[in-house]
């Protein structure tokens, strides 16, 4: 994983914002059983994660250790669909009306901004403007970016998930 982070945070972010694109904007409003979230509430949520740029580039400073150390835990946990996560309230999706047209060209903005990072900046510094709630550590470059894409991966899966239930109500 540690030298596909950049290609496969290409591909999961394409396929995120193709998934929210092939819903029409009543079914990305379209609420599903129980309290989970609806499809647009799950891009919501992506879109406010990615709010990451003042963390990519704000302070910054040298680190000796693997920049990859702290990925290993957070993607297995990531990848665990059994485990229910509260998210943190910076990240919470809004409980209205979600526009399509802003949010797809919204997450499209962070998501370029990202890739930018992953081009273009020193992967391995350590970003000591904000640490991951629960965290005890500052994350480098590649493991906030890295964090995304296992973020993103989860809830690809959660939003084909809600796709199915929505186009397939009564199964």
């Amino acid at each position: 994983m540690r030298t596909n982070i950049i290609s496969d945070f290409r591909t999961a972010t394409t396929e995120f914002v193709e998934l929210l694109h092939s819903l029409s904007e009543k079914q990305l409003n379209s609420p599903t059983s129980g309290n989970d979230w609806t499809a647009g509430q799950i891009g919501d949520h992506i879109l406010k994660s990615y709010n990451v740029m003042t963390i990519l580039h704000g302070p910054i400073k040298p680190t000796s250790r693997d920049p990859y150390e702290k990925l290993p835990p957070i993607i297995e946990m990531f990848a665990d669909d059994t485990i229910k996560m509260e998210a943190p309230a910076e990240v919470v999706p809004e409980s209205g009306y979600i526009h399509k047209e802003k949010l797809i060209k919204g997450l499209q903005e962070r998501i370029a901004e990202q890739n930018e990072v992953l081009e273009n900046e020193d992967l391995r510094v350590l970003c000591t403007a904000f640490k991951l709630p629960g965290s005890e550590d500052y994350f480098t470059r590649l493991e906030w970016l890295g964090f995304n894409l296992v973020h993103t991966q989860r809830h690809i899966r959660q939003l084909k998930r809600t796709i199915e239930t929505i186009k397939n109500p009564n199964q």
